[in-house]
């Protein structure tokens, strides 16, 4: 019999390619949870501190800008990865063609954020002024280039401490607005700076190792790049219209208390998203790599994520289902009781969130970047025409099934359209019944041994 002790350590045992990846995704991990719970915390205050009108209002800034500004990113951000592990040696010239290219893109996403805010009627000019201020952040986003470059080399760290310290120091920031009685546009403030300063302390900490003086603009890779992304910048923004349109449309079909409530309800939801980002991000590069190992290797180490990521989702929908009601009577208080019935709804959306995540990578693996295009609007469509029929009815939980379908069709059910993607579709089926398949097998009786005396 073999040492059950070695078996063990042979089971749970890493590569150190593994090994790499894991630690990497910890960092993020722990970088990311540790501030999303302190941000939560801070978030339920100012929620109970300015009520559902103004929390609508704060939040309906937010997300006109961040629909606005998803165009900054150009659609680069994996792309950008992809270039750097295949082509390290010539990281300052994608660094800085990127990041100039940025620049320009968000200067125009800043403009029209101007514009907007004080063309579009019906608004107050708190909310106006509070739609510029939070734009300012586009302004600096080209700098998140340094944070893709880490990523590229599976050292997640390093931007960790950067973003954390500017984290700080706004959270700060916030406690002393709500002791003091600030007025809403100072969170407006906040919310801005974060982002600005975590840029900023990146590039200031962490500029030598990326060589940020070397950076050169290289027109003939910009031209590349531009090609390969343009639909992931379309994909991009129809994303964010899926992700924030919900507060912008009960906005201006409801009232903004009802973005307010919806606000509470999404954000208990969307606080999970940041775990397939960061597991998948942290897989990319091995992904790459395991490509070129054969097919047989790529496809089982997918679905293996496809699977981890999914298990993920189910059980952070059903503990939330159970949990939603207690969490957001006691935490948020009476004006918010309405979030209850949206939060239930709109958490089975991680379900296809999560697996939504590991597509992305591999889309991009395969450089089949049109598909990114095809399914992100397909979802934004989706979400728009039920938000339209299901808002007047429902309200903010017509908004929240809407949000579901939306990622159904854009994370699933698209990929059986085409023959390109319907693999990963057979893959994503496989770990949706994969709940049924365990319990078909645990509930299934054994073969029985047939025992005859001589």
């Amino acid at each position: 019999m073999a040492n059950p002790i070695a078996k063990m350590r042979k089971k749970f045992s890493m590569t150190p390619e593994k090994r790499k990846i894991f630690f990497n995704t910890n960092w993020q991990i722990m970088d990311k949870f540790g501030r999303l719970a302190i941000n939560m915390i801070i978030s339920i205050w100012i929620a109970r501190y300015l009520g559902p009108e103004q929390f609508g209002q704060y939040n309906f800034a937010i997300a006109f800008v961040t629909i606005i500004g998803a165009v900054v990113p150009l659609g680069l951000a994996n792309i950008i990865v992809k270039e750097l592990v295949q082509d390290p040696d010539n990281k300052t010239e994608i660094l800085g063609t990127v990041s100039l290219l940025r620049l320009f893109s968000g200067l125009i996403a800043f403009a029209i954020t101007v514009v907007a805010s004080f063309t579009l009627p019906g608004q107050d000019p708190v909310v106006q002024w509070s739609m510029v201020i939070i734009a300012a952040n586009l302004l600096f986003q080209p700098l998140d280039v340094i944070s893709q470059w880490f990523d590229s080399v599976v050292e997640a760290k390093y931007a960790v401490y950067a973003k954390g310290a500017a984290f700080a120091l706004t959270t700060i920031m916030k406690i002393v607005l709500v002791v003091m009685h600030a007025p809403l546009i100072w969170f407006a403030v906040s919310y801005a700076l974060e982002l600005i300063l975590g840029f900023l302390f990146l590039l200031f900490t962490q500029g030598n190792k990326i060589q940020f003086t070397k950076w050169s603009f290289n027109w003939p890779l910009g031209k590349r790049l531009m090609n390969s992304s343009w639909p992931l910048i379309v994909a991009g923004i129809s994303t964010i219209i899926y992700l924030k349109i919900d507060q912008v449309m009960l906005n201006y079909m409801i009232n903004e208390t009802a973005v307010g409530v919806y606000a509470v309800a999404a954000r208990l939801s969307e606080v999970w998203y940041v775990i397939p980002t960061v597991v998948a991000a942290s897989y990319f590069p091995s992904m790459i790599k395991n490509k070129q190992l054969g097919p047989d290797i790529y496809k089982a180490e997918l679905q293996k994520l496809y699977n981890m990521l999914f298990w993920f989702a189910l059980a952070i929908c059903i503990v939330v289902t159970f949990m939603a009601k207690p969490v957001i009577s006691i935490l948020y208080g009476q004006e918010y009781t309405g979030a209850i019935s949206i939060l239930v709804i709109h958490v089975w959306a991680c379900l296809f969130v999560f697996m939504r995540a590991a597509l992305n990578k591999w889309i991009i693996s395969e450089g089949l970047y049109r598909f990114e295009l095809i399914s992100q609007v397909m979802g934004a469509v989706a979400k728009v025409g039920i938000n339209l029929i299901l808002i007047p009815m429902f309200g903010g939980v017509g908004a929240a099934m809407g949000t579901v379908v939306a990622f159904i069709v854009s994370s699933y059910a698209f990929t059986f359209l085409f023959k390109e993607t319907r693999v990963s579709g057979i893959m994503m089926s496989k770990t949706l019944i994969s709940p049924f398949t365990a319990i078909f097998n645990k509930l299934r009786p054994g073969k029985r041994e047939v025992r005859t005396n001589n």
